[in-house]
């Protein structure tokens, strides 16, 4: 109640003396509002990620560099205009002040929904001023817990994330990545992921000389939960009288028009909550998140089960059926296993999963299974003098990290990369074999193809793959060159094509050369494409020098247009993990982590 009054009076004084102040003072204001939010929003994972050297504790940088990138742009804007912006506009008094409050309200709203924002974004374990926006429905007479959601009144944070939302994908667009794709509800996701045990557990994960834990969790795989999955849940909370209530089995299945997808999870020491002696995970389930799209919009959804993340005897090793507001801890001495299962729309297809805020981890078809794996075990949290019993993860089939809005993962097509060997489409062999090609049965084995897809296209024997030396793995990356281009660290100079190496780089350090690539581009309303393949690493040419040289495609088409595809192809040894990309100096992304098979 404390925080909704305060709200409500502030964006009420705003209104007030923006009518005051008129019509046009109004206008102006609310336009740099308006533009502030967007750097803002756009901006926060970025600033936080630079400047987490700078403010020490990881719960406090994402609110403080939030809060700042707003009303610091709010005040330079506002100055700017007030200096070039010397005249005034005549209207009747009463559309003056009708116009200013309307205006103000504007204002108000969003200078508010970020001041709100920021503030629930601190470590308050879940619920400050009163104000919690996810609570225990005690009348909902379901066999469990229910929860009701409560918005802020005048719901100024949810106004002002979906402006931000609706010109990320429109006037603002920064090519395939808007800012719902990755929080398709960024007020529900500062109340999950602050969700805490208690105020002192992180937000976000630690980054300093013991780790990075942003990079510190990996999907090692993810699977379609055909079967229901046999749990246990608690039906009463703790209290003084039953400080330890009994478990009982159930069988969790989804709602009609839901299915069930697993993510195994790797989470290591970094990721965890860091104290005087020991570290450990101490979460909420909501601190775990999967998003993806359904139907072509945004989703996100929190664990409904999960597996090695509670090593309380009375659950004998089960699943457990979880709560938005359970508490679990395990010891983060050595890495974690565990599994996620969530419950989804049917046709939901996942793109990363996170843990806290900012750890994330891709998920594409290089770490999808098509069967479920056995179920991991918790450790339970050592008593003091006692040693961890940490369950050990498999080795991590693709990891990835994905902190930013902007980093060079959100370009890459992570369903279509990884340990693949087919080409882009199927092409006509008829059409393929040429002087400038070698084809082995169905399998590209050397030389370069162009022309448009539907004259490659049509019925007969079709090349479908890349022919591969004995002994090696093809590691595609395929991603859009436009939106690489625009992505903050990134080095992927298409006009010094001749100039610029690039290779492939393990978790090892090892180097792999490029080895081929292709590009899908459009000419007025047709598809084109063009492939090169060296595969023999003794043959010489562009691709064994590590150079992109399209001879039919230019490097203006790669990226005039969103919709334009950009492969590399990469033959490295199976068995390692593929971090990134980098030129000849050694700039490129680092956050790919593709294991191959």
């Amino acid at each position: 109640m404390v925080l909704q009054l305060a709200v409500l009076a502030l964006i009420l004084a705003i209104t007030l003396v923006q009518s005051v102040w008129g019509l046009f003072s109004g206008l102006i204001t609310a336009f740099c509002c308006v533009i502030s939010a967007c750097l803002a929003l756009g901006m926060f994972e970025w600033a936080t990620d630079a400047s987490s050297g700078i403010i020490t504790h990881p719960s406090y940088t994402a609110p403080a560099c939030l809060l700042l990138i707003y009303f610091v742009s709010v005040i330079v804007l506002r100055t700017l205009a007030d200096n070039l912006i010397r005249g005034n506009i005549r209207v009747p008094s009463y559309v003056d002040f009708a116009g200013g409050a309307v205006c103000g309200f504007i204002t108000g709203q969003i200078c508010m929904g970020v001041l709100v924002l920021s503030f629930l974004m601190l470590p308050f374990g879940g619920k400050a001023g009163m104000y919690q926006r996810y609570a225990r429905d005690k009348d909902a007479g379901t066999p469990r817990a229910s929860f009701k959601r409560s918005n802020l009144w005048l719901n100024p944070d949810g106004f002002t994330c979906g402006l931000v939302s609706m010109l990320s994908a429109g006037s603002l667009s920064n090519g395939t990545t808007t800012f719902a794709s990755v929080y398709p509800d960024f007020p529900e996701w500062v109340f999950w992921s602050g969700n805490t045990v208690q105020s002192e557990s992180l937000t976000a994960p630690a980054r300093d000389k013991n780790g990075d834990g942003n990079k510190a969790l990996a999907a090692v795989k993810w699977w379609d939960q055909k079967q229901p999955v046999e749990a246990a849940y608690r039906t009463n909370m703790p209290d003084k009288m039953a400080p330890e209530p009994n478990y009982k089995d159930e069988q969790y299945k989804p709602a009609a028009g839901m299915k069930l997808i697993g993510v195994r999870l790797a989470m290591e020491r970094a990721s965890g909550d860091r104290g005087e002696r020991d570290v450990d995970h101490r979460l909420r389930p909501t601190q775990i998140r999967v998003v993806g799209e359904s139907n072509g919009s945004p989703r996100q959804y929190v664990p409904s089960v999960l597996t090695g993340l509670d090593g309380h005897a009375k659950l004998g090793g089960k699943p457990r059926i979880v709560d938005l507001d359970n508490n679990l801890n395990v010891s983060a001495s050595e890495k974690v296993t565990a599994d996620a299962y969530f419950e989804v729309d049917t046709d939901f297809r996942p793109h990363f999963v996170e843990y806290r805020r900012f750890a994330r981890a891709p998920l594409s078809e290089a770490n999808f299974s098509k069967t479920a794996p056995d179920a991991p075990q918790a450790s339970a949290t050592p008593k003091e003098g006692e040693a961890a019993d940490a369950s050990k993860p498999p080795a991590n089939t693709a990891s990835g990290r994905g902190t930013g809005l902007f980093r060079f993962v959100d370009s890459v097509d992570l369903n279509n990369s990884g340990d693949i060997d087919r080409l882009p489409l199927p092409l006509l062999a008829e059409r393929v074999r040429s002087a400038d090609t070698e084809v082995d049965g169905d399998a590209l084995k050397s030389g370069r193809v162009f022309g448009d897809v539907d004259a490659l296209s049509g019925e007969g024997p079709k090349v479908e793959r890349f022919k591969l030396p004995e002994g090696k793995r093809l590691c595609q990356i395929r991603y859009s060159p436009k939106k690489a281009m625009t992505t903050a660290g990134q080095v992927f100079n298409y006009v010094a094509r001749t100039v610029n190496q690039y290779s492939a780089v393990d978790s090892n350090g090892g180097k792999h050369p490029l080895a081929g690539y292709f590009a899908i581009v459009k000419r007025g309303d047709r598809d084109y494409v063009e492939v090169y393949y060296v595969g023999d690493s003794e043959v010489e040419g562009p691709a064994f020098r590590g150079m992109l040289d399209f001879k039919e495609i230019k490097p203006s088409e790669l990226t005039a247009r969103d919709d334009a595809v950009l492969g590399l192809l990469f033959l490295v040894p199976p068995g390692v993990t593929i971090n990134g990309v980098e030129n000849q100096r050694g700039q490129g992304p680092k956050d790919l982590n593709l294991k191959m098979q």
